[in-house]
């Protein structure tokens, strides 16, 4: 079963007199239940990608069908709620409400999405992500990596068919970063989930089932483990030296 189809999606952003072109058809299938990284140079469009996948961003053309339901006709009240329901996603940059202790920043969503949630689901997140005795703390009071991990609560406590997230390890640590992806690998392994990373780092790349390359706004390589590719740092390290050469 797939979780996610995106069907030649084309998206181009204008800069001033220049206009920049983000996907050029980029088509992709992610199946339900696995975890996979997407790789590339700078500029590649990894970002817009997900964000098009996850209904952030709206191509200029193409298609993108998420849990079976195809993002290009909901309005934007419906997205919305989509995504509340079906998506989860994790920033880069934490976005935790600095006023909301962690167990209040898990809720958040769920609560604006009008779910009937309270404390015992929000210790039950945290203490997927090893952070139930954090529950009271505010966000200056939790490391980089511990915020990170709420977010991944948060992003986690309405059972969504698909978690998302970009470069959710870029601003910490390797100790803290492989913390945070081993939560993100239990998403999938403890609870069937379909998680998409996008990332810079081979070493997190690995950790996943899939690996797809871009270039130039199009998926142009892949390392498969289900197909029995080996799928490990080096290789994908090796892969990325070869795109970044071209």
């Amino acid at each position: 079963m797939t979780a996610i189809r995106l069907e030649t999606v084309a998206k181009r952003y204008s800069t001033g007199d220049h206009e920049v072109v983000a996907l050029a058809g980029a088509s992709l299938d992610v199946a339900r239940g696995t975890f996979t990284t997407i790789m590339g140079p700078s500029g590649s469009g990894k970002s817009t990608l997900l964000h098009c996948a996850v209904g952030l961003d709206r191509p200029d053309s193409g298609s993108v069908v998420v849990d079976g339901v195809e993002l290009g006709g909901l309005g934007e009240r419906e997205l919305t709620e989509f995504r509340r329901e079906r998506i989860g996603f994790v920033f880069q940059s934490y976005n935790l409400i600095a006023a909301l202790t962690a167990a209040q920043n898990a809720l958040l969503p769920a609560r604006l999405a009008g779910r009937r949630v309270g404390p015992t689901d929000a210790l039950d997140a945290l203490d997927s992500v090893g952070l139930r005795d954090r529950a009271d703390h505010r966000p200056h009071q939790l490391s980089g990596g511990e915020q990170q991990r709420v977010a991944i609560a948060r992003a986690v406590l309405t059972k969504p068919a698909v978690v998302c997230a970009d470069e959710p390890t870029g601003a910490l640590d390797l100790a803290r970063g492989r913390q945070v992806l081993e939560h993100l690998r239990s998403v999938v392994d403890a609870h069937g989930r379909t998680v998409v990373v996008v990332t810079h780092d081979p070493a997190v790349a690995a950790r996943g089932d899939r690996v797809v390359f871009m270039a130039d706004g199009r998926i142009v390589d892949e390392i498969d483990a289900h197909a029995g590719d080996t799928l490990d740092t080096e290789s994908v390290a090796v892969r990325m030296a070869k795109l970044e050469e071209a």
